[in-house]
């Protein structure tokens, strides 16, 4: 058969994908891949004809001078490029293969030299581009020309194409890869909706829908992965109108690191302060009754079972449109595990934008409307605590006076999990999605740390040299690495491709051998490294660190204090509606922090 040979059928959902797009960065028109006269028999309707021949009409009557058309396709059986070459437009090939494999390096740089080369000589000209189906390939190729030669950002491009080409890039593993390349954990990109022409029944063709899955953290009972697209486009939906996150990704707020120059916000204005445990980041959106939802770093969602939070007025019903912020660990009481779900924020209550409230304000909601709730349905035996599958407590924010007794033997030794900083929060701001420059983590020094993607390779000087691995470190943005390993073992190819965290130690224990950069673990529940802003910030930190002796002496001498923080019963309070009743004991004054009072909102 000649390879120019049609089939006998035409490629899987082609028949109702819309043909083509808009002009995109006055350069790139996308379309899906036109097929020739032959396939006509295999097409009822002559207005869904698509052939190279219409390709050249529509882009004429739109006043596009087409000149150059770039074909991505693995086969080569859909037309004849003579069709395009007769009339005056160059035809370049370049096959990638589709299926969930994006293009590779090589027919990247090839993508991005031809259109270079061809608009260097053709400035007037345009240049057509397309796959089978003219989404995720082509979107995928187009971004990359778009960052790397006009300097555009990732999340720029990817939102572009989608106006050009809706719904535009709709399979994960293609925006996965292109924020490896050029995005970072700020680049909060998702894959569009997949589109209503796409029949899931129907995955022959050059792409098969891979189920994908997700682990939750390790040692959590009750929580399974949703793998419903619908289901998890409906959860992600919500979490971010519930956050007034207006772009995609994880809507969760992004602390930043401390350094010398933000450490003065605590001049400025009062904040409080709590550790920073060192658990796993996750966002829980309380949607009703047996729905219960949580939302890691990646955005992934997981279904909790057995989880209740009756409601406040009527502990029968279930609590509804609530969204939480906060972190899982695992406490260690007297050798046995207890997994906790410990809330440090909220953003959305019964309905209500308490984002837009302060700090101070929602703090005393999650006590009123979830932890107290709770404890009373407990009381009066609606819900039993201990068949819930995990514990759920408040994580408790003191007065930045107390930061001295938090960084204290005394007070660690009573907390039954690992902690590695602490957190600082301006007990007036409102809740902000995204990056957030006034809620600063402050770690020692030795524990300041960067998640890079490491690649490992082999190399050797010169010819003749013995070859040795080398562990190069890459952030987000940034297209060279950013920082190499100090010390690389066999064991450690294992972690080729992963995100892993590490800190900067200048000598070994001995304090004889320089090392550098040091793993310290995977981090197996994010997907993408920091970006470069924020590994910048970190730099900053250990380049110019604030030591624990450093912050209090600035602290104690400096900072705002309001040491009745949180309000005693009779001072100004949050608004009526998340006031307890007169009798209640959770609004108190500030003690020092203490193992009886850290239990006291537990289950």
């Amino acid at each position: 058969m000649d390879e120019h040979t049609p089939s006998s059928r035409l490629p899987d959902r082609w028949l109702n994908c819309p043909k083509i797009g808009s002009l995109l960065a006055d350069i790139f028109v996308p379309f899906k891949t036109p097929l020739d006269d032959r396939y006509r028999k295999d097409i009822a309707k002559t207005e869904l004809y698509w052939e190279p021949s219409h390709v050249i009409g529509i882009c004429e009557a739109r006043n596009i001078n087409l000149g150059l058309i770039v074909d991505l396709t693995f086969a080569k059986r859909y037309y004849k490029p003579e069709a395009f070459i007769r009339n005056g437009i160059v035809h370049k090939k370049i096959a990638c293969r589709g299926h969930n494999e994006t293009p590779d390096a090589t027919a990247k740089q090839e993508f991005i030299a031809v259109c270079l080369g061809y608009l260097q000589n053709h400035r007037c000209k345009k240049i057509g581009v397309h796959c089978t189906h003219g989404y995720n390939r082509t979107g995928f190729l187009i971004c990359a020309y778009l960052v790397e030669e006009l300097h555009w950002s990732i999340s720029a491009a990817v939102r572009e194409f989608q106006k050009a080409r809706e719904p535009g890039i709709y399979k994960p593993e293609y925006i996965s890869a292109l924020i490896v390349m050029y995005g970072d954990e700020e680049d909060t990109l998702e894959a569009a909706p997949w589109p209503t022409w796409e029949d899931p029944a129907t995955q022959s063709d050059d792409i098969e829908r891979e189920k994908r899955s997700k682990e939750f953290m390790s040692g959590i009972p009750g929580v399974s992965f949703v793998g419903d697209r619908h289901e998890t486009e409906e959860i992600q939906r919500k979490a971010a109108e519930m956050c007034g996150f207006r772009r995609q990704g994880f809507p969760g707020m992004q602390p930043v690191s401390m350094d010398c120059d933000n450490l003065l916000n605590l001049k400025e204005e009062h904040h409080v302060v709590s550790w920073k445990a060192d658990g796993t980041r996750y966002m829980m959106l309380i949607a009703g009754k047996n729905r219960v939802y949580f939302l890691d770093r990646d955005n992934a969602v997981f279904k909790v079972d057995g989880l209740s939070f009756p409601w406040k007025k009527d502990p029968k019903q279930h609590l509804q449109c609530t969204l939480l912020d906060g972190e899982m660990v695992i406490d260690n009481n007297n050798g046995t595990p207890t997994p906790r779900f410990l809330i440090y924020d909220i953003a959305f209550c019964e309905k209500f934008p308490i984002r837009n409230q302060p700090f101070s304000t929602r703090v005393e909601c999650i006590k009123d409307v979830i932890i107290g709730a709770r404890s009373a349905a407990a009381e009066k035996g609606i819900i039993n605590m201990d068949s819930q599958p995990f514990r759920v407590r408040l994580k408790e924010f003191y007065d930045v006076s107390m930061t001295e007794k938090l960084l204290g033997e005394k007070f660690q030794s009573q907390l039954a999990h690992e902690i590695d900083g602490l957190i600082f929060q301006p007990s007036a701001k409102p809740y902000k999605a995204d990056r957030c420059d006034y809620i600063l983590k402050w770690k020692p020094p030795e524990l300041n740390t960067i998640d890079f993607r490491l690649k490992i390779e082999t190399t050797k000087l010169s010819e003749g040299d013995p070859r040795k691995l080398e562990g190069f470190l890459f952030v987000g943005g940034l297209n060279k690495h950013f920082a190499k390993l100090g010390k690389v073992a066999k064991q450690d190819r294992a972690l080729d491709g992963k995100i892993v965290e590490c800190c900067f130690q200048q000598f070994d224990r001995n304090g004889q051998t320089q090392l550098g950069w040091v793993m310290l673990r995977e981090r197996t529940d994010k997907s993408f490294p920091n970006g470069y802003k924020t590994a910048l910030g970190v730099m900053k930190s250990i380049q110019k660190p604030i030591t624990k002796d450093n912050l209090i002496k600035f602290i104690n001498k400096e900072a705002v204090k309001e040491p009745g923080w949180p309000r005693s019963p009779g001072q100004p309070g949050p608004p009526v509606a998340f006031q307890k009743r007169p009798n209640s004991d959770f609004l108190v004054p500030q003690v020092p922090p203490q193992r009886a009072k850290m239990l006291k909102d537990d289950d």
